[in-house]
């Protein structure tokens, strides 16, 4: 990798990025996304196909597990676990969600466990597409019951745990599951892929690539990012930096394995480039590790030949509070060339040429001409996006320091007092901030800040004070205490607080609680 660019990259990161999208013949990868494939099993009570009884190995015997809180098995996510805990419209929320569980606790007991574990070909060799009830009997860890759920669910589930966690690269995509009425069993069946299903061949890759996101971290931390846009494009950078997108001989996607998960992109292996699942999946897990709330997104692309191929990308919230489109693999140019932006931060044009899939398991739209072996499949409901792309002039991740020698700042008498009350609507759930003066303030400007519970700010509402009482539209979402400022302006330029009370805190637990003057002015924001 080239270390030299980490160094320069808060230079570059000043410059606001062209988000247009790219209109050109200009041919875009599509295609590479693996929709993965169902295996149902049958259940054979006799046992008979298995020799005396044993399986080719024994799992987890005195084996025992703890869940990671730091490193490489700490960075999954949960976007699709609280949105089957939330949505609740077929009365199956605590099914899905109960599922979910227990596949992340069966999946770290795989990732902390020295023990070996069945793969596709092991299983195939020993059982065929049966399955002896005693086997199942014997090993509870490769089987995750469900129940009130059917088959087509327990996949969505399946498919929407792999989407939060790309930390579990030797999980596999193919569902493969138990389903028989009859009997009244109902199982996800775990294996993990051919490559990884020795313990020491996954210590290895472990230590390899939770050696190398480590060592990305630490060098967004060294380039010190003052926003979460500086930081996502540091990360974006990154990845573009390291891997190419991966094809064969005939120019066709890479089907490998590794092309499909993290380790194409931190096994420190130049050999081994990615598709779109490698691009996005690493963008996910490192974004997770700095605490950034993103969304992998999976769905169609139009390569720029008319046809569509599956494609996975990625959403993130950024310092305005709002989600936008990221598509890293888009993005990489090739080669040494640098990184575009072109598919980076975007709105609603994003959509011009990519389709996601939905919660009802279809396209939101459907194209004239897809790639062959392409069905939609589930993906929860994503949130909106704004209509424009985001610009670096949107306020950045700061605090106003507590003292300053702005000139700009006077001793002046403060000339109105203001009051302010913070209501919201029982039926539509939009917010607002009441802001009342005694009299009206001259040429002022007024300041809602919205902070998170660490004083992070997350967005700001500015309207120029056009009445001794005014109504503010705010967002609430991510926000546990909001900051009121109103500042005089003289010849357009903001120079001293104008009410006694500025600035107002407005908190979830709070009333109205007097604040303090701001040491600077709402310019520093």
């Amino acid at each position: 990798m080239n270390k030299i660019f980490v160094n320069l990259i808060m230079t570059a990161a000043l410059i606001t990025p062209s988000s247009a999208i790219v209109t050109a013949n200009e041919s875009m990868p599509v295609g590479g996304f693996d929709n993965g494939e169902v295996i149902r099993f049958e259940v054979d009570f006799d046992g008979s196909q298995m020799e005396d009884g044993a399986p080719l190995i024994g799992l987890f015997d005195n084996d025992e597990y703890t869940v990671p809180e730091t490193g490489l098995y700490s960075y999954g996510g949960d976007y699709g676990y609280r949105y089957f805990k939330n949505t609740n419209d077929d009365g199956k929320a605590e099914q899905r969600s109960d599922l979910y569980e227990r596949l992340h606790d069966a999946c770290i007991e795989i990732a902390t466990s020295n023990s070996d574990f069945y793969s596709s070909e092991m299983y195939e060799q020993q059982f065929g597409n049966n399955v002896s009830f005693a086997f199942i009997d014997r090993h509870p860890e490769m089987f995750i019951p469900y129940d009130g759920l059917g088959y087509l669910e327990a996949q969505d589930v399946y498919s929407t745990f792999r989407n939060d966690h790309p930390e579990f690269y030797w999980l596999p995509s193919v569902f493969a599951y138990v389903d028989s009425s009859a009997y009244n069993m109902h199982y996800v069946m775990l294996y993990v892929s051919d490559t990884y299903n020795e313990a020491s061949e996954r210590a290895a890759a472990d230590e390899v690539i939770g050696s190398t996101v480590e060592e990305w971290l630490g060098d967004v931390e060294t380039a010190k990012p003052e926003s979460t846009y500086e930081a996502v494009r540091l990360v974006h950078d990154l990845i573009i930096d390291e891997v190419d997108y991966g094809e064969d001989d005939n120019g066709n996607p890479l089907r490998t394995e590794y092309a499909h998960s993290i380790v194409g992109v931190f096994d420190d292996n130049e050999e081994t480039d990615v598709v779109c699942e490698g691009y996005a999946k690493a963008f996910q897990l490192l974004l997770n590790a700095l605490d950034i709330d993103n969304i992998y997104v999976t769905g169609l692309g139009d390569g720029g030949n008319g046809i569509w191929g599956g494609h996975a990308w990625n959403m993130v919230k950024l310092d305005d509070g709002e989600y936008y489109n990221f598509d890293v693999t888009w993005d990489d140019a090739g080669g040494d060339r640098d990184p575009r932006y072109d598919y980076f931060a975007v709105g609603e044009d994003f959509f011009e040429n990519h389709i996601i899939n939905t919660p009802d398991g279809t396209y939101e739209r459907i194209p004239e001409n897809i790639a062959p072996n392409y069905e939609p499949a589930f993906l929860y409901e994503l949130p909106d996006v704004p209509e424009y792309d985001f610009e670096l002039s949107t306020p950045v991740r700061t605090v106003p320091p507590v003292e300053t020698s702005d000139p700009s700042v006077t001793d002046d008498p403060f000339e109105v007092t203001m009051e302010c009350e913070l209501s919201e609507d029982q039926d539509t759930g939009a917010a607002t901030v009441e802001v009342t003066f005694d009299k009206m303030p001259e040429s002022a400007v007024a300041y809602v800040a919205g902070y998170d519970s660490q004083g992070i700010l997350i967005g700001v509402e500015i309207l120029n004070i056009t009445s001794e009482q005014m109504s503010i539209p705010v967002i609430t979402d991510g926000v546990d205490f909001f900051k009121i400022f109103a500042w005089s302006a003289d010849g357009g330029e903001l120079n001293r607080p104008v009410a006694e009370e500025n600035a107002l805190e407005l908190g979830a637990d709070t009333d109205v609680a007097e604040g303090v003057v701001p040491s600077v002015s709402p310019e520093a924001l």
